[in-house]
């Protein structure tokens, strides 16, 4: 992951851009994009402050998540103003990566994205 720690406004509506990145020489830091073509699926694993775990599907209809450029490891998430509020914060996600129906992996996988939102008053 290109960034892993968020601040966000409650009720944003924004899309929300990730870059999925792998240490593709051993150093410690991720430079190289995940190439995603060809993956069977994303999902986006939210949990907020209070334990709760809300899951979003590349498969769902409406996706709210979706790959914008898969040699890139581009991928998007367009929130609905409920999905994050300061009453819940902070968040902690992740993305499971399903490279078939049944098999996956996690980015990050050595931690979890961390969403901060403020209040809007």
């Amino acid at each position: 992951m290109a960034k892993t720690e968020f601040t966000l406004r409650s009720t944003t509506s924004d899309n929300i851009d990730f870059q999925f990145l792998q240490d593709s020489d051993n150093d410690g830091i991720a430079e190289a994009a995940i190439n995603l073509t060809g993956i069977d699926h994303l999902d986006l694993i939210l949990i907020d402050k209070g334990g709760t775990v809300t899951e979003f599907s590349s498969t769902a209809s409406p996706a709210k998540v979706s790959i914008t450029g898969s040699a890139a490891g581009s991928v998007r998430f367009a929130p609905g103003t409920a999905d994050f509020l300061d009453s819940k914060s902070p968040y902690q996600g992740y993305w499971w990566v399903y490279v078939t129906s049944t098999r996956k992996y996690s980015v990050p996988e050595d931690s979890e994205m961390t969403f901060h939102i403020r209040g809007t008053s």
